[in-house]
């Protein structure tokens, strides 16, 4: 072994096997940022950045963007992803009536943090699909009282918010 290897053998690896930071560097950033600028923007919630920077460093590791309706379904029924690993929240980005209207899968768009009005990054539109917040609220929390889980976990912000948008396979760029 060389030297670091034996170190790093020891580490504990990562949640599903595979870290996997979404970050872009150098000159696939220097792209991103110069496209970014001509694509359709979905405004983002404090949660959803806060969701999409944990993506980006490999904190969420092993998902490659917001879940698609398959992962949303496992993890709410049995805290596990289409493929079996465990997560017990759903990771989803949520937009109006109105946005998802304007939105089609295949569409590339900007992410913007809706309060600091920063780009984020960017993503292409795998997959639309309707979420049940009442089903999710029950399954996730246990429970249909709204107050705290809307205060820990953003849940207030998603009550104009419920069609969904899912990214897998996107990069992400924070601050493009």
């Amino acid at each position: 072994m060389e030297e670091g290897e034996e170190e790093m053998s020891r580490l504990v690896p990562p949640h599903g096997g595979e870290l996997r930071p979404l970050l872009l560097k150098g000159e696939e950033l220097k792209e991103a940022r110069k496209k970014a600028r001509f694509l359709p923007v979905v405004r983002i919630t404090s949660r959803e950045r806060d969701d999409l920077i944990m993506m980006g460093i490999g904190a969420f590791s092993p998902l490659e963007g917001f879940m698609g309706k398959a992962d949303w379904r496992g993890v709410c029924q049995d805290m596990k992803t289409a493929k079996g690993v465990f997560w017990p929240i759903p990771i989803t980005l949520s937009v109006t009536k109105e946005e998802a209207a304007g939105l089609k899968e295949g569409q590339e768009v900007t992410l913007v943090d809706g309060e600091a009005d920063e780009v984020m990054g960017c993503m292409v539109i795998q997959e639309r699909y309707m979420i049940n917040k009442n089903y999710e609220c029950k399954q996730v929390f246990r429970t249909m009282q709204t107050s705290w889980s809307q205060q820990s976990h953003g849940l207030g912000q998603r009550e104009s918010r419920w069609p969904c948008e899912s990214g897998q396979r996107r990069r992400v760029s924070p601050k493009v």
